[in-house]
């Protein structure tokens, strides 16, 4: 099977669509999949498969795709490694009952009893009407009785049939248990999710549905790819929410025993994606390191190596330890040329030239800066969400393998960060205003709720104006900007007659004691968050200061002995060592920096200080 899968990643190697355009969104919308159907017809199955690699890699978390190569490999007569692609396929879209029909069919064919009846059961999960039972049913008792005559193949058969018999009453039974138990996560909205209470209830149903799992009622996949689905919808609109499900993707990723390869791959994209936002990078370290030995020998695709590479780099690279991440850095670069995903050759350039400037490889990270501007000229590829990648490692990483000019873009943000780290701030506010009116135009289009999964780039642009103003000293702009980053989703709901306060009715209303106090994080969306403007507004003036809650905290360090207490009853409960080296000084933390858990340590800290103390009476 190993030489099968290293066969794939060569075709989509030699046989790609070029990387000179952006690729449709729909695979079959790319040229690659009328070849794939023109090589059906003609029988073709090697040119089947060829072009359903390429597809793969361009499209590396798309079902379709790994069942375009389950398909083509079943073709070439190769149904073990059919089974394994329709397992993938099935990670990534369980609802889809088409996978589980094509997987139990490769897998009796393989001699694989015990996959054939987990591709079935999932199928039955999914539901169907009677009719589409009966066909289905009748189209699979065909198949698995023309294999009748196989002898090898004579104990599966018998296996099969008797999974295929009481069919009906079987699927009805698995259908009404995966409805009563993950109808909620399954079926779950924005709405629902940006609920506290619906969203509990849902996290709820999810859980009480572990028992029906293990008694084989729902599959494994459904219940994977349920959580997989609440964690997507809830980072856009509830993100707290989405905090609760980290211990649940985190179970699914270790679990060897109960879980696929795939459905773990699955769950370590979201948990890691997670773990990223919230900066523990011990614990991305952890599960891409646990991911990348899992998959040895068994990765279905360049493109799943990469992305766990990425986050893997990443977190060596943010916890600092430069030589290490340099070391993986070069295996992960070697796999680029066999990338076709743009998004994926994004993360990769951002990461790769931030791992190789901090660790000093400047004529590596120059090298890969090369690739990283030519691919900003591909046409189009600014307007991409995910150029934003590129542009941040371009930007970073300017005054150590920069040359001092950098050609402007035309995307209106990613040219005042660009202007903003050649220090030309005058420029880079003029930039920032125009993609804040592009913005808002965006948003005023979305309802409500739908502008919430926006609002990032929204804030990210305003911080940025504002930094840029306080540059420019243009100190008067400043509240306006932190205002209708604050407010918008909340006083520029359609429904809502009350707009943002202007600063001078502010402080025409402001006694001769009162003051108004907002602020405003100017490095979101970097690595070193926490940068604040604040805006002090008086009566008669307005003050301006930055304040770094990273430095802040850090003289707490040096200062507050109960944080060396907190410390070692987190890492007491949490079956650790202590980590003290530098809150006792053996070990220097970078200036105005967290060292590595001491974010998460501040926020237990004030946590623990900001709690309700109830008083009796």
């Amino acid at each position: 099977m190993r030489d099968s899968i290293f066969l794939v990643f060569v075709l989509a190697h030699f046989f790609c669509w070029s990387q000179a355009t952006i690729p449709p969104n729909d695979p079959t919308s790319h040229p690659s999949y009328a070849a794939f159907l023109e090589a059906g017809k003609s029988g073709n199955n090697n040119a089947r498969l060829m072009s359903a690699a390429v597809l793969l890699e361009t499209y590396p978390e798309n079902a379709k795709t790994f069942g375009w190569v389950a398909s083509a490999l079943y073709g070439n007569n190769k149904p073990n490694d059919a089974v394994m692609f329709s397992q993938w396929a099935m990670a990534f879209d369980s609802y889809n009952p088409e996978t589980g029909f094509y997987g139990f069919t490769y897998a009796v064919y393989a001699n694989r009893p015990t996959e054939a009846k987990l591709f079935l059961e999932n199928m039955q999960a999914v539901g169907q009407d009677q009719a589409t039972m009966q066909r289905d049913f009748q189209s699979l008792s065909g198949y698995v009785n023309s294999l009748a005559s196989y002898p090898q193949l004579s104990a599966t058969v018998q296996m099969a049939q008797g999974f295929l018999s009481d069919y009906n009453n079987r699927s009805i039974a698995r259908a009404k248990a995966t409805f009563e138990h993950l109808g909620s996560s399954l079926g779950a909205t924005y709405e629902s999710i940006a609920q506290n209470a619906t969203a509990d209830k849902t996290l709820a149903d999810w859980v009480n549905a572990r028992k029906a799992v293990e008694e084989g009622l729902i599959s494994r996949e459904l219940y994977t790819d349920a959580l997989v689905f609440m964690a997507q919808l809830s980072e856009k609109v509830n993100f707290s929410f989405g905090q609760q499900l980290e211990p649940h993707l985190e179970k699914i990723v270790f679990d060897q025993k109960s879980y696929s390869l795939p459905s773990r791959y699955r769950a370590f994209l979201r948990l890691a994606r997670l773990q990223s936002a919230l900066k523990r990078w011990d614990k991305v370290l952890a599960s891409s390191s646990f991911i990348i030995d899992e998959l040895k020998g068994k990765a279905p695709s360049t493109a799943v190596l990469v992305k766990t590479y990425f986050y893997m780099v990443m977190a060596l690279t943010e916890q600092q330890k430069y030589d290490e991440a340099a070391i993986i850095a070069d295996i992960y670069v070697n796999l680029l040329p066999k990338l076709k995903s743009p998004e994926y050759l994004a993360e990769a350039y951002y990461v790769l030239m931030r791992t190789y400037a901090f660790n000093k490889d400047i004529e590596k990270g120059k090298a890969i800066r090369k690739k990283a501007q030519d691919f900003l000229k591909i046409p189009g590829m600014v307007n991409q969400p995910y150029s934003s990648f590129v542009v941040n490692g371009l930007s970073t990483t300017e005054n150590i393998l920069g040359e001092g000019a950098v050609a402007l873009s035309g995307n209106a943000y990613n040219d005042g960060i660009r202007l903003m780290e050649l220090k030309n701030y005058t420029e880079a506010a003029k930039k920032f205003e125009i993609a804040k009116e592009e913005e808002i135009k965006v948003l005023d289009g979305l309802s409500t709720l739908a502008q919430r999964g926006y609002l990032d780039k929204f804030q990210r642009i305003n911080g940025k104006l504002a930094a840029t103003y306080f540059e420019t000293h243009q100190f008067d702009k400043i509240y306006d900007v932190i205002e209708s980053n604050r407010s918008y989703s909340l006083l520029n709901d359609k429904r809502s007659t009350v707009k943002q306060l202007p600063l001078k009715e502010l402080q025409a209303i402001l006694g001769p004691n009162e003051a108004y106090l907002s602020f405003i994080d100017v490095s979101k969306g970097n690595t070193y968050e926490g940068t604040y403007l604040m805006c002090l507004v008086r009566r008669n003036d307005i003050t301006i200061k930055y304040n770094r809650s990273a430095g802040a905290f850090a003289d707490m360090l040096a200062n507050d002995q109960e944080l060396t207490a907190l410390e070692k009853e987190m890492a007491k409960s949490e079956f650790r060592q202590p980590n003290l080296d530098y809150l006792n000084g053996a070990k220097t933390r970078k200036p105005g920096m967290f060292a590595p858990g001491e974010f998460k340590l501040m926020t237990q800290y004030l946590r623990k200080h900001m709690e309700a103390k109830v008083v009796d009476g």
